[in-house]
């Protein structure tokens, strides 16, 4: 599975969420480069979803107020897309933390996945 590169193509024009984008990519990433170097230890996925879960609830409240203040439309779906992300991100680490098997692979990708799918069609729309 490739890493998440960067390109112009995830730019939505507001500086501060591409900033954020990218940060969120390279905390990807380095799950990624965990799973790669065989350094995968539950405490790499929990330390690396604690972060990503921390990470999502600042990008996102930075965000929909963004949204609040152009007015946005599909702000409340919006805001529940990135709601049912977060619960899935901490069900994730609870299951982990619970000892189930969890596979840093799907992890993987249902982060590059989601990501990926939310920038490029999802905020997209508040910032064309």
């Amino acid at each position: 599975m490739p890493k998440i590169e960067w390109d112009d193509s995830f730019s939505v024009g507001v500086v501060e969420i591409d900033e954020q984008h990218r940060r969120w990519i390279e905390i990807i990433n380095e799950l990624h480069d965990s799973i790669m170097d065989k350094d995968i230890s539950a405490e790499t996925t929990n330390r690396i979803l604690h972060e990503m879960i921390e990470y999502a609830n600042f990008h996102f409240a930075f965000e929909e107020d963004y949204m609040g203040k152009i007015n946005y439309i599909d702000l409340k779906k919006h805001h529940y897309q990135h709601e049912f992300f977060s619960k899935n991100l901490v069900a994730k680490l609870q299951e982990e933390r619970a000892g189930g098997l969890l596979r840093n692979s799907d992890v993987m990708r249902i982060l590059m996945s989601w990501l990926q799918k939310h920038i490029l069609e999802e905020d997209k729309k508040f910032c064309a």
